[in-house]
Parts: C-alpha cells; sequence; structure tokens
C-alpha cells in the first residue's frame, strides 16, 4: 500500500475539478456522500457514521460526535472523532440542505418499498437496503469517479482540504 500524502502535499480540486467529479457521481450511490464531503469537510469516517439524528435539516446543521472505524473488511466499530475538537456542529448551506431533503426522500421511498422504515439511527450513508458503506469502498469510488471525470491523483481526503481552501478563497 502507497504511503498517504502528508497535508501539505494535498493539492486541492478547482471549482471546475468538483464539478467534474460530482458529475461522474452523479448517477451512483456515491454522489450523497461526495456533495456532502465537498461542502463540509468531514473526515471519511465521520461521514460514514453519520446518522440522520446527527442532522437537523430545519436548522441547517450536523453534528460530528463519531466515526467508523474499520479493523478489518468484516468489523468496524463506532468511535469518538479523532480528536475532542473533531466533535463539532458543521453549518450546511442551504443548496446542501435542498439536497438532503431530496436524498432523505428518496431513502424513505426505497425503503418503503422494501417494507422497513427510516430510523432517526440509521447511517444516512448506507446501501438502498441500509446495509453499511464499507469506508475503503466510498474511498476507491472516488479515486475511480475522479478518473472516470479526466482527472488525476484525486483522492477522497483531497476533498477536505478543498472545501478549507475554497473557504479561504471567499
Amino acid at each position: 500500500k502507497p504511503p498517504r500524502p502528508k497535508s501539505k502535499d494535498i493539492a486541492p480540486l478547482t471549482r471546475e475539478s468538483v464539478i467534474k467529479l460530482l458529475e461522474a457521481a452523479k448517477s451512483t450511490q456515491y454522489y450523497y456522500p461526495l456533495l456532502v464531503s465537498v461542502y463540509t469537510g468531514l473526515r471519511r469516517s465521520e461521514l460514514l457514521a453519520l446518522t440522520w439524528a446527527d442532522i437537523d435539516l430545519e436548522e441547517r446543521y450536523l453534528n460530528v460526535n463519531k466515526g467508523v472505524h474499520t479493523h478489518s473488511t468484516e468489523h468496524e466499530s463506532i468511535q469518538p472523532p479523532k480528536t475532542d475538537k473533531s466533535k463539532r456542529r458543521v453549518s450546511l448551506p442551504i443548496d446542501l440542505v435542498l439536497a438532503l431533503r431530496y436524498y432523505r426522500e428518496t431513502q424513505e421511498a426505497i425503503r418503503d418499498q422494501l417494507g422497513v422504515s427510516l430510523q432517526p439511527d440509521d447511517r444516512i450513508f448506507a446501501r438502498a437496503d441500509g446495509s453499511v458503506m464499507h469506508p475503503d469502498s466510498l474511498s476507491k469510488a472516488c479515486v475511480r469517479l475522479a478518473k472516470q471525470a479526466g482527472l488525476t491523483g484525486v483522492h477522497l481526503h483531497v476533498l477536505r482540504h478543498t472545501l478549507a481552501s475554497m473557504l479561504i478563497q471567499q
């Protein structure tokens, strides 16, 4: 496995590159996790641990209070975030709130067809049947979708740095 690049070596994406990546992901199960990542800069573990109870679409925020950690391909655990400062409330822009409302309605409709209701403690980013999305599948999908979009050197953690860069530019 190649060494993970250091933060100073990670180049953020341009606005145009973000749009290309999200366009490539649009018809996949990875679109909404990538969209939230772009808008919030959450770590992969924080993103995949989010439940519907952690988000308030009316007040437009989400709470980061846990992370998914994998110990093998079969076993995962929910643990506190990486640091104490990682526990935080993240404001959500209206565009993201509208997208997440649509996503929730879509999830509820799929679950209704399966005869299972969506619960507050269900993970936001799960497969259609409610099963857990493995963190590595999201990371690999991000790389694959970036390549499809004609982008090189893009991985999931780049989106975290992209948000920071865009906020500084504003």
